[in-house]
């Protein structure tokens, strides 16, 4: 029993207008609570999302580099990664039929990837010497998460740019650029949208 509780006890003797009493600081204590409950609610749901984003992001990631690898042996000894597509790495079996569903390139049975030139991922065009991995429809943790996954010394000399996408603008990390590579803890928050983003790795 609050110190409220007890003065309306000792001034109110009936206990009709005793429980009416109480009854206002017992809402307002409930009150009180639900105020302190929801926004710590909010946060914990908030980090358990963002976990499940970068564990679902470091699963993919370490996939995503397990197809450039492939595609990099592949066309090793050509002068170019020219033709190259999803629909030519497709056709051509260049990649394990692990990745391949519906014609289409999905990574740990939930990600759909494609592979080209630029954000829409076009044919490569002759003398590139570069190839990007595409991912779209990111939400912001998601964005954030697939952004920021850390990657080995073997993996970042591979990259040559990673890109951020989406109705904000276009946005590029890179070695000695303004945004740098390796990117940062909470570097590309600013960069990735609500909803909507688009992850680019651009690969040597």
């Amino acid at each position: 029993m609050n110190i409220e509780e007890y003065i309306c006890k000792i001034k109110y003797t009936s206990k009709e207008l005793y429980n009416r009493c109480c009854s206002v600081y017992k809402k307002s204590d409930k009150e009180d609570i639900i105020k302190v409950i929801i926004p710590i609610l909010i946060v914990s749901v908030g980090v358990y999302a963002c976990s499940l984003s970068r564990n679902e992001a470091h699963k993919n990631v370490k996939e995503i580099f397990n197809i450039a690898d492939s595609i990099r042996s592949h066309y090793v000894g050509k002068a170019d990664y020219w033709g190259l597509s999803t629909s030519s790495l497709i056709k051509n079996n260049v990649l394990p039929k692990k990745y391949i569903l519906n014609d289409k390139i999905i990574i740990n049975n939930s990600r759909e990837i494609l592979i080209g030139s630029g954000i829409d991922a076009d044919i490569v065009m002759p003398q590139s010497q570069s190839f990007d991995i595409v991912m779209k429809g990111l939400n912001k943790s998601q964005c954030i998460a697939y952004a920021e996954t850390k990657l080995s010394d073997d993996k970042l000399v591979s990259i040559s740019k990673i890109s951020i996408a989406n109705s904000l603008g276009f946005y590029s990390f890179e070695w000695g650029g303004k945004n740098m590579l390796p990117i940062k803890n909470y570097a590309s928050k600013d960069f990735c949208n609500t909803n909507d983003n688009t992850i680019i790795w651009t690969i040597k």
